[in-house]
């Protein structure tokens, strides 16, 4: 089958003079046009923000993540203490009879 093309629109975009020549000497410079460069710049800016969002709710979940980890080491400490507490209780059963 053949391969799905996109679809090209339009835009105008307002860039002050300052920002402009930047683009202009960056593509002058590196063989590219101004198409192909606005089209890799939102590109990049897409993904750049995508991985901002993620490393954000990473950063909000590590507290909530450390809670839950202080919680099961808790309890992971008092069932060890358990177990610790039955197992020389046999220890003592075991040498009063033995």
């Amino acid at each position: 089958m053949g391969e799905k093309l996109d679809k090209f629109k339009e835009i105008k975009v307002d860039l002050p003079d300052t920002l402009l020549e930047k683009v202009e000497g960056y593509i002058e410079k590196n063989g590219s046009n101004k198409k192909e460069f606005i089209q890799n710049a939102v590109q990049n800016y897409l993904q750049f923000k995508k991985r901002q969002k993620i490393k954000k709710k990473l950063k909000e979940g590590y507290p909530k993540v450390s809670q839950l980890n202080q919680e099961l080491a808790d309890e992971g400490v008092e069932y060890d203490s358990m177990i610790m507490d039955t197992y020389e209780e046999i220890l003592k059963g075991l040498a009063e009879h033995g």
